[in-house]
């Protein structure tokens, strides 16, 4: 195994010595709010678009991005943030930079957060989000599009993943799907939950609380909008699944990448061997980082471009 990259060590360790806490040790409207002023400084450039716009799905706010040189992709991107943190403002810069490097027409989607809206509000929003991207004109994209695709990190992992699985449902033939870091399911004694339960970025502990918010419902746990790793991904569109080294969720990842392989879906995982859980939010301070982020991102756009995984 790699060791943790030097650079973002330091960082993680600044963080410490700065008093940083968990979520779970704040105020929910506290994380929120540091989540949402601290969200931009990790990028050093704001990527130009040839539109950025925002629409309303009904009652679902979506803000689309329009890169130069747009393909005739529409990319559904769903934040991280346990279900409970995040926003399409905090993630603004995050998905101008995956918007440029895919080409991709990107429809970032605000869903409801637990424990407000415990599940399946996310995921039956996504499932609207998925309903609107089938029926939307370029008069309000902004460009042509012609195909679909998924994309998200973390709780947004779990959700693109959800989608995916419904628009197969629905015969829709998916570009392609980008989970990265994805929490696909919910066990906490994974080896890398406790290999990985504290001191690098995310918590152990920190999950359990994210799930405490999050499935609430009666039956959450057996429903595979809440864990796709429950649904038979059979004819789902080719996946691109990103692993971090440092992860409490790693396991995941793997576990949904074998799942997908073993029901005859085309699935490349990438493993950013040195980096921790959320590295796509932590911008481009991070040489690593930003390496890691160009790389999938551009093997991303190759998999919408060309219809078929790159290779390495």
């Amino acid at each position: 195994m790699m060791a943790l990259d030097p650079v973002l060590g330091q960082l993680l360790q600044s963080l410490r010595d700065g008093g940083s806490k968990p979520a779970y040790e704040m105020e929910l409207g506290e994380a929120r709010a540091l989540g949402e002023a601290m969200a931009p400084l990790a990028f050093t450039t704001v990527e130009e678009m040839e539109s950025v716009r925002d629409v309303m799905a009904g009652q679902l706010p979506i803000r689309i991005y329009v890169p130069p040189e747009a393909g005739d992709v529409l990319t559904l991107f769903f934040h991280g943030g346990g279900f409970v943190l995040g926003s399409i403002a905090s993630y603004d810069r995050l998905v101008r930079r995956f918007a440029k490097l895919t080409r991709s027409v990107v429809a970032s989607v605000d869903y409801r957060l637990a424990p407000e809206h415990p599940f399946p509000a996310a995921a039956e929003d996504a499932l609207s989000a998925l309903t609107w991207a089938q029926k939307a004109t370029s008069d309000v994209l902004g460009a042509e599009v012609a195909r679909l695709a998924v994309a998200g990190d973390s709780a947004g992992g779990n959700l693109a993943a959800v989608v995916a699985l419904e628009a197969r449902n629905r015969k829709i033939d998916l570009a392609g799907q980008l989970l990265a870091y994805p929490a696909t399911d919910i066990n906490v004694d994974t080896p890398s939950m406790h290999k990985f339960a504290a001191g690098y970025f995310l918590e152990r502990q920190e999950v359990i609380w994210f799930g405490e918010q999050y499935y609430r419902s009666e039956g959450a746990l057996e429903d595979w909008r809440a864990r796709p790793v429950l649904a038979d991904p059979t004819g789902v569109g080719a996946a691109i699944i990103a692993l971090a080294g440092y992860d409490p969720l790693r396991d995941f990842g793997l576990q949904y990448g074998e799942h997908l392989g073993a029901s005859g879906v085309p699935v490349s995982i990438r493993d950013y061997e040195t980096l921790v859980h959320g590295f796509l939010s932590l911008g481009d301070i991070v040489p690593a980082v930003r390496e890691a982020t160009t790389d999938l991102f551009q093997r991303f756009g190759q998999l919408l471009a060309n219809g078929v995984l790159p290779n390495g």
